[in-house]
């Protein structure tokens, strides 16, 4: 299923001061979703790391906090609906473990804008897979769907068990 699209940024930290991605939301999008990931290694000069979400005029519509090496947050889905066709610009603020600790850092930004209702990207395939064996599954074009710059398809692969017994094995990657 076409669930939406991705853009993956890294980021360069010059240190203490703010970091900055800027996207623009699609007029398709229902949902929005921020990662931010570092090196774990890296994380133990952080005693904290904000993440917030404005819009063009500077109004915070969003936030989250980076409280390991990896965090996850959702942006409003009404601030969503009101930045169709506009702006949104993810800020990152690192807090230093140690005083005059700050020096540079990396991180990856994700930003992913979800449709309301996934489309689907192909006719189910049955697959035969022995226990500890693996499979390559095919995957199907996904439909047409206008992406803003940088942003590359994302989809959800579902697997269901033939018995109907256990859960889907579900997986959501970005096409290049």
């Amino acid at each position: 299923m076409l669930i939406g699209a991705e853009r993956s940024v890294a980021v360069a930290g010059r240190g203490a001061p703010a970091e900055s991605v800027t996207v623009r939301v699609p007029d398709w999008a229902g949902q929005a979703t921020v990662d931010v990931e570092m090196a774990r290694e890296q994380w133990d000069d952080f005693t904290d790391f904000g993440v917030t979400d404005f819009d063009s005029s500077g109004q915070q519509v969003g936030q989250g906090a980076l409280n390991y090496a990896f965090g996850r947050h959702a942006v409003d889905a009404r601030a969503t609906a009101a930045l169709k066709g506009r702006p949104l610009t993810v800020e990152l603020f690192p807090a230093f473990a140690r005083y005059n600790g700050a020096h540079p850092w990396r991180a990856t930004v994700r930003v992913r804008f979800l449709l309301a209702q996934p489309r689907a990207a192909g006719a189910g395939t049955d697959v035969r897979v022995v226990p500890g064996g693996r499979a390559v599954i095919p995957v199907g074009r996904p439909p047409e769907l206008a992406f803003p710059e940088g942003f590359t398809p994302l989809i959800e692969v579902r697997i269901h068990p033939s018995d109907g017994v256990g859960v889907d094995a579900v997986r959501r990657l970005p096409l290049p």
